[in-house]
């Protein structure tokens, strides 16, 4: 069975794999944002070790893989991150309301957030 998702893509290669590279996510796999796949996986709770290192020409580049405990379990072994509460317009007119906001500011940022809205 096909994995899914780019985020599973990654585990799999990470439990088969001992690291996964930038270079390799998007050869082989067409992955252009391991590190949003890396985060994706660290807020699900699974345990990964980040690595910075140079090849022969010197250039730099960052390698992840399982921690030793993470290897051991099909399971994450850390608790999920919480998502990030999104702030609701009604709040934000809250703030600008509020005394000591110069009113030009106020009326831009009001006319952006509700064009973008």
């Amino acid at each position: 069975m096909k994995p899914k998702t780019q985020t599973e893509i990654v585990l799999n290669h990470l439990r088969t794999e001992r690291y996964i590279t930038g270079w390799v996510a998007e050869g082989v796999y067409r992955i252009r944002r391991l590190a949003s796949r890396i985060d994706e996986l660290v807020a699900a709770g699974y345990d990964i070790v980040k690595e910075r290192t140079e090849d022969a020409t010197g250039q730099a580049y960052t390698r992840y893989s399982l921690s030793a405990r993470q290897r051991a379990s099909n399971y994450p072994i850390k608790p999920v991150r919480p998502r990030e509460k999104l702030v609701s317009l009604s709040a934000v007119r809250k703030v600008l309301a509020a005394e000591g906001v110069p009113f030009c500011y106020r009326e831009y940022v009001m006319k952006n957030l509700e064009a973008s809205v």
